[in-house]
């Protein structure tokens, strides 16, 4: 359920060395925490994904 222009945002953001904001910059070291909060809500969000698709293919299956 996400949009694919945050997915896209979300993906340019991982592929920048620096995170800025208007401004504020974020240092290398807060850029990289980032990115793996990044990752790790993404990775999270597909397994919720495909936890509920399993679940629907069950019920249907019933």
């Amino acid at each position: 359920m996400r949009a694919p222009r945050n997915h896209a945002l979300t993906l340019w953001l991982a592929q920048k060395p620096c995170f800025c904001v208007c401004c504020w910059c974020l240092s290398r070291q807060d850029t990289q925490r980032t990115k793996r909060v990044l990752r790790l809500v993404r990775a999270v969000v597909k397994d919720w994904e495909e936890a509920r698709r399993i679940d629907e293919d069950g019920t249907r299956q019933t």
